[in-house]
């Protein structure tokens, strides 16, 4: 049996961190409960990509209460210089927990001034959203943007190395991030599947696994400038996903974050691009296939009920994908949402939201497709303590 990269590296940090004795932990932790109060969505297409897809025509209305995270976080400071960090979150609550994942399980090493190193499992810095409003204590709508979570995988999180630099200034502070991590890897069972056609596509996040698909480690980092509250970046990442090693995944993106007077805005955009995708070849027509598509979320501050913090916000995606020549069908994913986010306390955060999609999945091998259209109203508690 061998050892992963990442598993050798980051047992050598921890060897060579030689933790005292004395080191305590210290728990965190928060609940995202979440209550529909109805949800309508209908679904609809031809026979034969509705038939390919088991999916059944018609529209169907839901209400439902449910636990959709509960999280705890866990610190140790091994040295003064030397921590290490970790995020369990159990989701699927019912009388059991049908999942428990681990956002992020990293050594944090930082004896150099604006410096940070860091060794295992960890968010990757990749625009914007993924690193700052993963979490629901820290955004104000209910719900995360679907492309970014259901699709793209919320957050992008995976085993490798990571480094930081901060060059603080008067007025503007650059920052440079670089990361190796073990990357994407085909849908589990095949060898040349990045995604497969499902009635709201397939996360990618279901192909970051505990070992490389193809031992060649994929790559990418981000450049940002921040003044103040606010910052713009450009992220990158590059890795071969298949199993052969010879198939690559980029993603590319552009973000900006502002706050000023009670204002809030964030807007990302993202260019993802993938090689030999045989399975989402079926959707698209061609296994070469490109992404192109944007977030966007606004939020003011204003003095609610007995002053405290009252946030009306809206957040809007629209994302597209086809073949990169342009041919073939396309897939499209559009959402809306506005509602607002009462903080009742210091650790109590009262939201209601309503949010409306649109989902085209095309199935260009049954010459048809497949449409969503959905809307809902989600009151949602956020404890954190």
């Amino acid at each position: 049996m061998t050892i992963g990269w990442r598993n050798t590296l980051l047992c050598s940090f921890v060897l060579c961190a030689a933790p005292p004795a004395s080191a305590r932990v210290a728990f965190t932790g928060y609940g995202d409960l979440r209550w529909s109060l109805l949800t309508r969505a209908g679904i609809g297409g031809t026979p034969a990509a509705l038939k390919a897809l088991k999916a059944e025509e018609g529209e169907s209305h839901s209400q439902s209460f449910r636990a959709d995270a509960v999280g705890l976080f866990a610190t140790t400071e091994l040295r003064e210089d030397l921590s290490f960090q970790l995020d369990l979150s159990y989701r699927d609550i019912g009388a059991q927990v049908g999942q428990t994942r681990m956002q992020y399980a990293y050594l944090d090493y930082s004896a150099l001034p604006d410096t940070s190193l860091k060794a295992g499992r960890f968010m990757l810095p990749l625009g914007y959203y993924n690193e700052n409003r993963f979490y629901p204590f820290h955004r104000d709508p209910v719900n995360p943007p679907v492309f970014t979570a259901s699709i793209l995988g919320l957050p992008i999180s995976d085993w490798g190395v990571s480094a930081s630099k901060k060059f603080p200034g008067e007025a503007f502070t650059p920052e440079l991030s670089l990361f190796a991590v073990n990357g994407y890897g085909p849908v589990s069972g095949t060898k040349d599947h990045l995604r497969e056609p499902t009635p709201l596509g397939l996360s990618l996040a279901n192909s970051l696994r505990a070992s490389d698909a193809n031992h060649k480690p994929a790559w990418g980092g981000r450049a940002k400038l921040s003044a103040g509250d606010s910052e713009a970046g450009f992220s990158y990442y590059r890795g071969e996903w298949d199993s052969s090693g010879t198939k690559a995944l980029q993603m590319m993106s552009l973000h900006a974050h502002a706050r000023a007077a009670g204002l809030d805005a964030v807007v990302e955009g993202l260019r993802m691009e993938a090689e030999g995708d045989q399975g989402f070849k079926d959707a698209v027509g061609g296994p070469d296939w490109r992404t192109t598509g944007f977030l966007g979320s606004l939020s003011y501050s204003l003095s609610g009920p007995r002053g405290l913090p009252l946030v009306p916000f809206a957040q809007m995606e629209y994302y597209l994908t086809r073949t990169k020549d342009g041919s073939g069908s396309r897939e499209l994913l559009r959402s809306h949402s506005a509602g607002l986010a009462l903080r009742a306390a210091s650790g109590l955060i009262l939201k209601a939201e309503y949010i409306r999609l649109f989902y085209l999945l095309p199935m260009e091998s049954k010459g048809g497709e497949i449409h969503i259209a959905a809307d809902g109203v989600t009151l949602g508690l956020v404890i954190t303590y």
